[in-house]
């Protein structure tokens, strides 16, 4: 059984406020990218790490009082709307992240979100607990700023990509998605398989290290917790000696984790939020020191069905910048990591991406949808669900005639509901009638009766 780095090897006698209102908090009264210490939460100077204070439980519940009403009026109103294949959306139990090929499925399915300006935390936190995927947010990166979202993506991680392009990109490392700095976002993975060729070097025929090291286990954090602490457990874990740990600014985080990482994508996923590399100096002490501006890897790929110079025109073509040379049957690529994966698509050498499920061809009897509207117009709905490829078909004339305005507004708030479900609690408040078919829904004013059904 996976033991679980973090939650187990220190004890936490406050019970901890969760990530959003941790968020809020420190937008409102705390200054910095930074949880509140404890002393700043609690009235009295006297600490005593082994023991639990009055004065610390009367803060947290007083801060978590107040920042009920201020989460209602930081958050948005509007249409929230995700589509799950048969799949629970019970959100707001602690969800069982995952790994492996079932993570990979998982992010590769289409993401459809539609909301207001809402806190780029809870965005995260909300899809993270729907999707039961594991997403880490970069220091660096405000979780306050409110975010506008309106995404049709034909995978969930480019749907978070598109999300927070304008000020970050993101990196799929241990099954979890990393949301960074674009220069960190976009090199992580070349840092990775860098440090990681280090190591092995360094470990040269130590096949048992080389095993323990490689070894996988979720990492995770609670609030208040350091990365100098996070990292000094990864470490002991792996019986690791980090040699210069005082190169990690004092600093308390939120609750996090990194849910299926090695020891080299643990270390540097901490260290890279301070600009940090790692530098193994053998096999059990590791160095941290400043990061290599635009890291880059060369390698060669073997050409199966394309002379050298189609592929070069292919690679050229679609990676302009890159340092190609072709000779004798393969391609010489000097790149980062997340090119040389590209280019391994293009010549055919790595599959390409594929979704593991297109909706549209799901029967709407099959589907799930967890939605969220308040006082939005009614074809607000019917705008999203077509975006889905979902066809909602009606007559303007009839429906005009009858008096019924698509324009009014509607509240609803469902959770896994059925296309049945949800079309019925849409169209009570306009008086409309609804016929589901199998890939489409017809809308139907009052006396119009549905399409006849013409045998086979």
């Amino acid at each position: 059984m996976k033991k679980n780095l973090g939650l187990d090897q220190k004890a936490n006698c406050i019970a901890p406020i969760s990530a959003f209102q941790a968020v809020v908090c420190r937008f409102l009264r705390f200054p910095g990218n930074r949880v509140p210490t404890r002393s700043q939460m609690s009235t009295s100077g006297n600490s005593n790490a082994n023991s639990c204070r009055q004065t610390d439980r009367t803060s947290l519940v007083q801060n978590r009082d107040a920042l009920k009403t201020v989460t209602a009026r930081c958050l948005g109103v509007g249409a929230i709307l995700t589509f799950g294949w048969c799949s629970s959306a019970a959100w707001a139990q602690p969800p069982e992240f995952l790994t492996g090929n079932d993570f990979q499925q998982q992010i590769s399915r289409p993401l459809l979100v539609n909301w207001d300006l809402t806190p780029l935390q809870d965005v995260l936190n909300r899809l993270s607990q729907e999707r039961h995927a594991a997403i880490l947010l970069d220091r660096r990166i405000d979780p306050t700023q409110l975010i506008p979202v309106e995404l049709q993506a034909s995978y969930f991680d480019t749907g978070i990509s598109e999300l927070v392009r304008q000020f970050a990109g993101v990196a799929v490392v241990a099954d979890t998605l990393f949301i960074a700095p674009p220069e960190t976002a976009g090199t992580l993975l070349t840092r990775v398989v860098l440090s990681e060729q280090a190591l092995e070097s360094r470990l040269k025929q130590n096949l048992g290290r080389k095993l323990d090291l490689g070894d996988r286990h979720p990492v995770e954090w609670t609030l208040g917790d350091s990365p100098q602490q996070i990292l000094d457990r990864i470490a002991r874990h792996y019986q690791l000696r980090i040699v210069n740990l005082d190169a990690i600014p004092h600093d308390q985080w939120g609750p996090g984790q990194i849910r299926n990482p090695n020891a080299v994508e643990a270390l540097l996923l901490i260290a890279t939020q301070f600009q940090l590399d790692l530098e193994w100096i053998d096999g059990n002490q590791v160095r941290l020191v400043p990061q290599v501006l635009s890291p880059t890897i060369k390698r060669e790929h073997a050409l199966r069905n394309l002379t050298p110079q189609q592929a070069l025109l292919r690679i050229r073509k679609q990676l302009p910048e890159l340092q190609v040379t072709a000779i004798r049957g393969k391609v010489t690529v000097t790149g980062r990591e997340e090119e040389q994966r590209e280019v391994g698509v293009l010549l055919g050498n790595r599959p390409g991406r594929t979704a593991s499920t297109d909706l549209t061809s799901v029967p709407l009897s099959r589907r799930r949808f967890t939605l969220k509207m308040q006082e939005r117009p009614f074809l607000e709905l019917l705008t999203v669900l077509e975006k889905q490829g979902i066809p909602v078909r009606r007559e303007s004339i009839a429906l005009e005639e009858a008096g019924i305005d698509l324009n009014t507004r509607i509240s609803l708030e469902l959770e896994n509901a059925t296309i049945e479900r949800l079309f019925s609690d849409a169209c009570r408040p306009l008086g409309l009638s609804f016929h589901i078919e199998e890939h489409q829904v017809e809308l139907l004013a009052p006396g119009q009766s549905p399409p006849a059904v013409i045998p086979k």
